[in-house]
């Protein structure tokens, strides 16, 4: 399997997988480095119930609980698109990413090229959270710590009339009054 050049809304993509994924209606997946331990056991639950009802789904999957909502996702049959904060010709693919490359149910889409993007940085990971967003049809946060960076894009998120959810949680209820909707399903 080769990395392709794509354009997608605008965006000028480094792709490896089927970029027929992203033609699906892809629930963007995120939440902040710090989860609080309410929020824990429900991102695992909604993993679940996401890969249960074959829902596609996009994320960078970065954060620790994005980390470990991951292998419950890859269990299931559903699309899944991973984005990466750094230049797709440096990233060393999993093994476990294997089967489902060759299944056409992963791709890795990356938006940097060159060795001048071989590591993550905080401004590489908000173009790749921005990407996500753009690719999205609904966003759909574990948990934005006030004040942090996930937050902002948020009200970024939401000023651009973006859906925009977060799972039930008094640790989520900045989120309501700022406008985010409930996760229900």
């Amino acid at each position: 399997m080769n990395i392709v050049q794509f354009e997608v809304n605008d965006n000028h993509l480094y792709v490896l997988g089927n970029p027929d994924l992203l033609q699906e209606r892809l629930v963007g997946i995120f939440c902040s480095q710090k989860c609080p331990g309410e929020l824990i056991l429900k991102a695992f639950d909604l993993a679940k119930d996401l890969r249960e009802k074959q829902t596609p789904v996009i994320g960078g999957f970065h954060s620790s609980i994005e980390k470990e909502m991951l292998p419950i996702l890859m269990r299931g049959a559903q699309p899944i698109v991973i984005c990466l904060a750094r230049a797709l010709e440096s990233y060393r693919i999993p093994v476990e990413y294997k089967s489902a490359l060759n299944e056409c149910r992963l791709l890795l889409v990356s938006p940097f090229s060159g060795k001048g993007f071989a590591r993550i940085t905080q401004e590489t990971t908000t173009l790749r959270n921005r990407l996500i967003c753009s690719l999205s049809t609904s966003i759909l946060l574990v948990h934005a710590q006030p004040g942090g960076n996930i937050e902002k894009l948020c009200q970024e998120w939401l000023s651009n009339n973006r859906i925009v959810f977060a799972l039930p949680g008094q640790a989520n209820q900045h989120l309501f009054d700022a406008g985010v909707k409930m996760w229900t399903e």
